[in-house]
């Protein structure tokens, strides 16, 4: 039965549903719902009156993103959000930033950092014990808001004086409101490094890591300008974090890439089809 007044309203989600309305005039928005991710925290929902094609148009997007097909609401945010293997890959290829080939009382350690690819950045740079490279490294998204962002500044946090050895210095990336920095990054000059050398993701893609118990490198010193110490965080990426001191690192600041964001090998897929009937119309 319909009632006189009664109208249908078409919501502009990635379902589209409609909702049915007992009068002309335009529903509530509260009663407009999207699907929405974590990482957007926004659920970006508007009604559209479906009476005529000029009907008008309210949202909370601005007007050039309600007539853009590339926005990244509906469909869009969908797809780029259901891959997580689009998030992040591994790389086996690494460029060796620097190394302390160790001594009577020092291990050996080294620094490598993943070599980038087209949309892909590293994370931070990675420490190994010894002085070949780690298996694997990883590389996130990095031409994508949604996923990652350029880190706001670097924190220089130690430098590496030591005799017999090139100097070095540690930086620590400031992240945006909203992401992560996985590790530090390494200098053989005071130049702060560029923003784009690595990328911060999401903090809905990332999960809270341990540190090392003990320090992979310290400084014979435990006080005064040449004192540091480099802690290993329990990650994908093999990254660290240094101090300024012998203190360990707060675990606060120690993330990995979470599950749903790993890069995913495609699983092995059996089916069997069995057809009762099989009509074919040919014309």
């Amino acid at each position: 039965r319909i009632l006189p007044g009664f109208s249908i309203w078409r919501v502009d989600n990635v379902i589209g549903t409609f909702h049915a309305h007992s009068s002309a005039n335009q529903p509530s928005r509260t009663e407009a719902l999207d699907l929405h991710h974590v990482l957007l925290r926004n659920p970006n929902c508007y009604i559209i009156k479906d009476l005529a094609a000029d009907s008008p148009v309210r949202s909370d997007q601005p007007t050039d993103q309600l007539s853009n097909p590339k926005s990244t609401s509906g469909w869009d945010v969908v797809r780029t959000l259901s891959r997580p293997s689009s998030y992040c890959t591994s790389t086996p290829h690494f460029e060796r930033i620097w190394w302390d080939k160790g001594g009577d009382s020092r291990r050996p350690f080294s620094i490598w950092r993943p070599l980038p690819r087209f949309g892909f950045a590293p994370v931070g740079d990675c420490i190994t014990e010894g002085l070949e490279p780690p298996t694997l490294g990883i590389l996130f998204k990095c031409d994508d808001k949604i996923v990652s962002e350029k880190p706001v500044r670097f924190m220089k946090v130690a430098q590496i004086d030591k005799k017999g050895i090139d100097d070095v210095f540690l930086w620590y990336p400031v992240a945006p409101p909203g992401y992560a920095s996985l590790g530090c990054v390494v200098t053989k000059t005071d130049e702060m490094p560029s923003k784009d050398s690595i990328c911060c993701p999401k903090l809905g893609l990332v999960n809270q890591a341990n540190i090392s118990e003990d320090p992979i490198s310290r400084s014979s010193s435990s006080k005064g300008p040449n004192c540091w110490s480099i802690w290993k965080v329990g990650n994908q990426g093999c990254t660290f974090l240094a101090r300024p001191d012998l203190k360990k690192p707060s675990a606060r600041l120690a993330y990995s890439i979470a599950d749903h964001a790993k890069p995913k090998a495609p699983d092995n897929v059996t089916a069997e089809l069995k057809l009762g009937s099989l009509s074919i119309s040919i014309l």
